[in-house]
């Protein structure tokens, strides 16, 4: 599954900063990227469905992001 628009990926990363990209660089960042992303989904559907709800928020998303930045899920 490629989430990640590969183009935009290694803008960004060109963008924020001065050295060369090999594009191995760019398609590992998007390879980090997709696998976090998918897990993400995963805890943001937990989310939702603790809500009662089909529908995944932008406020889950702070959700999870604030579990995360106060240690309540670990960064794997």
């Amino acid at each position: 599954m490629s989430v990640c628009n590969t183009m935009n990926v290694g803008k960004i990363m060109r963008d924020n900063t001065k050295l060369n990209m090999s594009p191995k660089a760019v398609q590992e960042m998007i390879s980090y990227l997709e696998a976090h992303l998918e897990k993400a989904v995963v805890r943001l559907e937990e989310i939702a469905k603790k809500n009662k709800r089909k529908t995944i928020f932008p406020e889950d998303i702070v959700e999870l992001f604030s579990f995360r930045d106060n240690g309540i899920i670990p960064n794997e």
